[in-house]
This record gives structure tokens, C-alpha cells and sequence, in this order.
């Protein structure tokens, strides 16, 4: 059996040599700007910790009194530019004990746009960890970063960056964030997880769809005290993504999970 320490050095190894296109999608935001074209972006963190079946995965289940209530999410959320930017090139590179990992070395030796733009969303994402689970940046290990992620739909791109906790957190949850959830890495290998999520579309959303239902991929997350919570859209794609590039996993074209829910119907 791997080690929690092993596996973690692998993630950040195969995330060193994975080629990020991130001054691309800066210039496509700007294009798109420059056209009248407003695009939104976000820094997430893919949070990993040890748990008790080993390394695992944290998520927010988001609550009611937001947008996209019940989503499992990363912790992120849109930069805030002078805080981000005072912690990217200051906080991050002099003060934090990341500047000294793996990870980190490995972003510098990037591009310099490339670690510009890495070392803005991470900050990015470090706090908005903070405001939603109050998980301090000290406590935190940078790994390494993900292809960034188009959501075209919504006109959004997230730049996922990776992280590990390096000491035990009690997680303290804001407003935004129904609860946390562990996902372990050992069930993301379990084949009869997954299957299709069929969101069925009403009011702005079936307008802008032109369509009554969405079936999507998607991953159920088994739940000790109650119904399992379905892993599904950016947040879904950004994991398989990482267990592609770290592990070469894919999941089934068509698993056997079956799940249907209204599309956010009290927002519609």
C-alpha cells in the first residue's frame, strides 16, 4: 500500500510537468474584455488531507443562503485584487512556510506570467479557505496547480490550485457552508459510484439552455447518517481531472449510479 507521504510527493511531482495554459486564458479574458465581453474568475483550492481511510479530499456542501445551495464545492471563490495581490507577492513568498515546498519551487520555475498568474489565484483560494472553514494559509502545503477550467455556460474560468494540510484542523464553517465532506481517495476508485445526474431545468436556466434536462457525469458521495451527496460540474471535472494526470484513472463512460434533482428551482 502507498504511503500518505508518497502520494502526496507524486501529486506535486506530476503536477511540476503538467503544462498550464494560464497567460492564454489571461489574454482570452482580455480579448474578450476589450470586445465587451465581461468573463468572471476564480481561484479554488482541491484541499487533500489524511484521513481515516488515508489520503482524502475536503468539500463544502453549500448551504441555502447562497447561490448553488446544497453543491458539494472546493473552498474559492472570486479575487478580491489588492488583498490577493498584497498576499501573492508578499505573504506568500516571505512569510508562509509553502515558499519553501516543493510545490511552490516548482511553480517558480514556471514561466514568470505563468507564476504571476498561480501565485495571484493561490492567494486567491488561501483565503477564501480561510473565510469559509477558517483553515489559516500557514496550515496549508502548496502542491502544485491544474489546467484552468472553462465554464462557458456562465462565462467563468477557475484556476484550480492544490493544496495539503500539513496538522490536524477543526474546521469552523461560515454561512456559506452547510458542512464539510471527506471524500477518501480509496473510494474514488469504486467504479459503481459513478453515473449520471440528470438536472432537470426550469425558469432562466431552461431559457438559457433550451433544453428541459441536463444529464451529467457524476460521482455519489456515500454518506454515513443520510442519502449520499452527488458530485457533479466543475467541481467533478476539476477531480477526475487530477486522478487522470496523477493516477491515470478515468471513470466509466456510463456507471450505474442514477440521480435527478430540479436545477437550483427556488433561484429560478
Amino acid at each position: 500500500m502507498t504511503s500518505y507521504s508518497s502520494t502526496i510527493e507524486t501529486i506535486s511531482e506530476t503536477l511540476a510537468g503538467i503544462p498550464l495554459a494560464y497567460e492564454e486564458e489571461k489574454a482570452f479574458v482580455s480579448e474578450q474584455s476589450r470586445r465587451g465581453i465581461t468573463w468572471q474568475e476564480a481561484g479554488v483550492l482541491v484541499l487533500i488531507t489524511r484521513g481515516e481511510k488515508g489520503l482524502s479530499f475536503i468539500l463544502n456542501k453549500r448551504s441555502q443562503e447562497v447561490s448553488q445551495p446544497g453543491d458539494l464545492c472546493w473552498p474559492g471563490g472570486h479575487p478580491m485584487p489588492l488583498a490577493d495581490r498584497f498576499m501573492a507577492n508578499w505573504v506568500i513568498p516571505h512569510l508562509l512556510p509553502m515558499r519553501k515546498g516543493q510545490g511552490f519551487a516548482a511553480a517558480k520555475n514556471r514561466r514568470p506570467k505563468t507564476f504571476e498568474v498561480i501565485s495571484f489565484y493561490l492567494a486567491n483560494a488561501l483565503r477564501e479557505c480561510w473565510e469559509e472553514m477558517r483553515v489559516g494559509p500557514r496550515k496549508v502545503d502548496f502542491l502544485g496547480a491544474l489546467p484552468c477550467y472553462r465554464l462557458v455556460g456562465r462565462r467563468k474560468i477557475v484556476y484550480p490550485m492544490v493544496g495539503c494540510l500539513t496538522q490536524t484542523v477543526k474546521f469552523k464553517t461560515s454561512y456559506e457552508i452547510e458542512r464539510n465532506v471527506c471524500l477518501p481517495l480509496e473510494d474514488l476508485w469504486d467504479t459503481q459510484r459513478y453515473g449520471t445526474y440528470s438536472l432537470i431545468l426550469t425558469g432562466k436556466y431552461r431559457e438559457l439552455a433550451g433544453t428541459d434536462t441536463w444529464d451529467l457525469p457524476c460521482y455519489a458521495v456515500a454518506r454515513r447518517d443520510g442519502p449520499d451527496d452527488i458530485l457533479w460540474g466543475a467541481t467533478y471535472i476539476i477531480l477526475m481531472n487530477l486522478l487522470d494526470k496523477v493516477f491515470g484513472f478515468r471513470p466509466p463512460a456510463n456507471g450505474p449510479v442514477r440521480a435527478a434533482a430540479d436545477l437550483y428551482p427556488l433561484r429560478s
